[in-house]
């Protein structure tokens, strides 16, 4: 497929050169020729492979329309001058865990759940991920950053607390948001797509997350249960990062699996997305033949990709 879209991936030597700072390749030392490094780069890149696959350039993929974008080295990224800088004072990633839902708003827990896994058993009784387990994750992929969380605990209440005579009983389209003694009042709708009871707003929410933001925060993630939109136009939103805000606000609901279509191959979700005879089955459709697997030395027998 990457010949037919035009795509020629990096020579190893450059590939290994974009992982590092200073953008070189670290086994290009001097009094090496030319062919003793380039055969160690391939050595190296091959003892990587399995583990950092290349592009699958498939049908469809955003390199197999636009196979020229330039690529980002580590060093680009590292240099960006939007990047905050780590200092000692600020240096803690805070993940706060989803608020609760009290008494006063229950009406809210029908919110979490899709409308269709009411009619769907197994995946009607599915939990979100846990904050634990966002943590933890999280703690890996910033592997030596200090992570932990907020140990402020968040709530939902009411917006206002009505009585029959002022509001109706059905009005929900503010709640809440308590953290200590602030509250933010976030605005709520029905979703558009009828996917989910309500959403909350997520503008509103990342107001809410910044007022949060402990002085020795490098940044804060704020994991929400709840469905959201950011504009009126919007269906639904998973998320926002501001990262001049040090701020990101993530939700997990649209990820629940009674909303998954026919179409969704649960087997061959990433990394198994590099199973050959999957991949093969995609190009099929631009009516390309499966090449021989030319197996690498470095690869593990009986790899479920092959």
């Amino acid at each position: 497929m990457a010949d037919e879209a035009g795509f020629k991936r990096p020579s190893p030597a450059k590939r290994l050169a974009a992982t590092t700072s200073t953008g070189r390749n670290p086994y290009a030392t001097k009094g090496k020729s030319a062919k003793a490094i380039e055969q160690t780069s391939q050595d190296v890149a091959g003892r990587l492979a399995p583990s950092f696959p290349g592009p699958l350039l498939l049908p469809y993929d955003e390199l197999n329309w636009d196979p020229d974008h330039p690529p980002q080295s580590f060093r680009s990224w590292l240099k960006e001058l939007e990047r905050n800088q780590l200092t000692h004072e600020r240096e803690t990633l805070y993940v706060a865990a989803p608020p609760t839902i009290t008494s006063n708003v229950r009406f809210m827990n029908g919110w979490q759940l899709p409308t269709v896994a009411t009619t769907i058993g197994r995946e009607g009784g599915l939990s979100p991920p846990s904050a634990d387990a966002c943590l933890e994750y999280l703690k890996v992929f910033y592997h030596g950053l200090p992570i932990k969380f907020l140990p402020q605990h968040l709530r939902f209440v009411p917006w206002i607390e009505s009585s029959r005579r002022t509001e109706p009983a059905n009005n929900h389209d503010y709640i809440g948001l308590v953290c200590d003694d602030d509250c933010t009042r976030i605005r709520t709708r029905e979703a558009p797509d009828k996917k989910f009871k309500r959403q909350l707003n997520l503008s509103d929410v990342l107001d809410a997350a910044i007022a949060l933001l402990p002085d020795d925060a490098y940044s804060i993630v704020l994991l929400m249960n709840l469905d959201m939109y950011e504009d009126d136009e919007d269906n639904f939103c998973c998320g926002r990062a501001y990262g001049g805000s040090r701020v990101c606000v993530v939700s997990s609901a649209r990820y629940h699996p009674a909303l998954d279509e026919n179409n969704v191959d649960h087997d061959h979700m990433w990394p198994a997305s590099h199973c050959k005879k999957f991949t093969d089955g995609l190009c099929a459709v631009e009516g390309l033949e499966p090449q021989e697997l030319i197996k690498s030395q470095y690869e593990t027998s009986g790899s479920p990709l092959y």
